[in-house]
């Protein structure tokens, strides 16, 4: 809400990571208190800066004390803390699952994925990378942003179910280099680095890069078992990838470039691919740079311009017994963006922007080596235009609309709108309802990805839409304790899923359904001055097809996380997070079961100027876990990563 006089709620819907005790570095290092947690300033709800306990949303978030008392070294693994949310792994990629929903084979495309609030979702399938393939460093983070629900009226397609927007640190506050080496299980090694300076004169730089690998596991797959086979994909689980980054601030200027590159090898022979051969890869390439200014009117208006260039490479290499299949994706896109924001009277803002996206390339081509089975290129152009009223009643009651429209030259033009009201009851207490819709416009692949032998192409999809109704009751428990509980429910119309057309078996994505789903999440996080910090999380959630009334696949009904930490010793820290959840259905009714997994480790604080050591371990207890596959796959379940142990060395000056 607009900064005013007025009772401001702790608010955090959020802070599922394990919580962040903040470093008892030395001794006199104090734990971060709730207030300063629950004030924190976030960009992604409204585009502009402002309180969690402000924003229209429910929203989480994890910061970098979190990260490194916790060991998260991936953007899977911090989500995994949040409530709400569960994965999966299907040793190629790794996906989320939001709110009871997450469809086997949809490439994480109904989450907006930003960096520094820019987007980072490719423009062929829409994937929101969250593994090794986003392979930013995440030493250079500052904050991470989950904002729940919909948020198309800001953001337009992909914003169904969430935003995460991976905020940086600036350079100044880095001030200094920092250096971390990892080793641990399956010939794992990892390596970061992150360089920060500013100057008096305005200017700031922040670099970082990170570089890894790993062997991965031999893996034993029952559907391949035969007297010819032993069922073992054995050195095919493997990965390597790099990341750069940069963000170069100067005044009112602003110019950050993004680099990934990772190539993993695919041990589960998806796409009916022979089994066990080591030629079967992928590899994922994301390109960015952008640039964008600033600049104050008087003092009650911001005008904000941005341009951005995007490229995305894919390529595939599936061998089979006749011989080897390839295909490529090559992607390039640029946009420019203008946002202006005028504080019309101290209770009243108000926030437009217009932005404009030409998608030079969204191309794919399959091949093998006697014949091309298909090679095209499918551009396209999306026009956009929002505005948001952020106006403060009285005293406690504060309403935020919102509305965006888009035009995509493809399909038709959409219109999605956005409520909240917020009413802040006491100092501890704040109530939030809230009302918004979203839309995911078919992607280049489902509209016209063609295979003669698999697959066949859909130009007549029509574009998914959720309407969302939320109800989230934000309390501050002492000065200690912070609770949230949140009811919602909402209905999707259209989904576009994967099915085999029975005339020729071909597997096609059609406008398959209308899904409803309605939840319950709770949280509650505590930190004490003695150093301890821990949190609970439950949720109960059902997703169903409307006609039908069957619950949906790779849905967890129950899902339960703990987490604590707290010191040993002066310098040393441990921890311990726990996940236990409600089995799963795959595609074909088979039931995961449920299960539990823990992990935990210790951190060593300045052991020597400023080195640290630490020790993490994933799936503690080595439990075995399977979860749905695709239609890709011959597997009904997929096994997930077992026990990981690994060890990292840190320095910095």
């Amino acid at each position: 809400m607009v900064s005013h006089p007025r009772h401001i709620t702790v608010r955090l819907a959020v802070m599922i990571s394990f919580s962040a005790l903040v470093a008892h570095e030395d001794s006199n290092h104090e734990l971060m208190t709730l207030d300063s947690l629950l004030n924190i300033q976030v960009s992604s709800a409204l585009k502009y800066e402002q309180r969690v306990s402000e924003a229209p949303a429910s929203i989480s978030i994890i910061t970098a004390d979190d990260i490194q008392r916790y060991g998260y070294k991936t953007l899977c693994e911090v989500m995994m803390s949040v409530r709400g949310v569960y994965s999966r792994n299907d040793r190629n990629y790794e996906y989320l699952g939001i709110r009871g929903f997450s469809r086997p084979g949809d490439n994480d495309n109904r989450t907006l994925l930003l960096l520094n609030g820019q987007r980072l979702n490719e423009n062929f399938y829409g994937s929101a990378f969250i593994g090794n393939d986003l392979g930013i460093s995440l030493q250079s983070v500052e904050r991470i942003e989950f904002v729940r629900g919909p948020a198309s009226a800001l953001y337009g397609t992909n914003a169904m179910f969430g935003v995460i927007n991976i905020v940086t640190k600036k350079a100044q506050c880095v001030d200094g280099v920092n250096l971390e080496i990892e080793t641990g299980s399956w010939g794992t090694q990892r390596m970061s680095a992150v360089i920060g300076k500013g100057t008096e004169n305005g200017l700031g730089v922040l670099l970082s890069m990170q570089a890894g690998q790993s062997d991965g596991e031999d893996l034993y797959f029952p559907e391949f078992d035969s007297e010819d086979v032993n069922g073992i994909a054995e050195g095919l689980d493997w990965e390597r990838f790099l990341n750069f980054h940069s963000v170069v601030t100067y005044k009112n200027w602003k110019m950050e470039g993004f680099f990934t590159n990772r190539l993993k090898g695919i041990p589960t022979a998806a796409w009916e691919m022979e089994f066990n051969n080591d030629a079967a890869q992928s590899l994922d390439r994301i390109g960015s740079l952008n640039l964008s200014y600033q600049q104050p009117i008087g003092y009650d208006k911001l005008l904000t311009a941005l341009t951005y260039y995007n490229t995305y490479t894919y390529e595939g290499t599936y061998p089979y017994k006749d011989g080897d299949w390839w295909d490529v994706n090559y992607c390039m896109w640029a946009g420019a963006e203008g946002q202006f924001r005028w504080d019309i009277s101290t209770r009243n803002r108000l926030f437009t922007g217009v932005e404009y996206q030409q998608h030079f390339s969204a191309s794919y081509k399959s091949w093998d080596e006697d014949t091309t089975y298909f090679d095209d290129s499918f551009p396209y152009t999306i026009t956009s235009l929002y505005l948001q009223d952020d106006y403060q009643i009285t005293e406690k009651l504060g309403l935020i609309t919102g509305v965006r429209f888009d035009k995509h030259s493809e399909t038709k033009s959409t219109l999605t709108p956005r409520l909240g009201i917020i009413y802040n009851a006491s100092c501890a207490s704040t109530f939030k309802l809230l009302y918004g819709s979203a839309f995911r416009t078919p992607n280049v692949y489902e509209a016209r990805y063609e295979d003669p032998d698999i697959a066949k192409g859909n130009p007549a999809l029509k574009p998914e839409k959720i309407t969302t109704g939320e109800l989230v009751w934000e309390q501050k428990v002492s000065s200690v304790g912070f609770s949230v509980l949140s009811l919602y429910r909402y209905s999707m119309d259209n989904l576009i899923d994967q099915d085999i057309d029975p005339e020729d078996s071909l597997l096609q994505f059609i406008n398959l359904s209308d899904i409803r789903a309605q939840g319950i999440e709770w949280g509650l996080r505590s930190n004490l001055k003695n150093g301890l910090s821990a949190y609970l999380n439950m949720n109960l959630q059902q997703s169903y097809d409307y006609e039908t009334e069957e619950a949906l696949s790779n849905t967890p009904e129950f899902i339960l996380k703990a987490g604590v930490s707290f010191p040993l010793i002066s310098k040393i820290i441990v921890y311990s997070e726990g996940v236990y959840e409600t089995g799963r259905l795959s595609l074909y009714g088979t039931d995961t079961g449920a299960f539990f997994l823990c992990n935990a480790g210790l951190n060593v604080r300045h052991i020597w100027n400023g080195l640290s050591l630490s020790l993490r371990v994933r799936n503690l207890f080595d439990s075995e876990v399977k979860l749905p596959g695709s239609y890709d796959h011959e597997q009904d379940l997929i096994v997930q990563p077992g026990r990981y142990i690994g060890i990292s060395i840190n320095y910095s000056w």
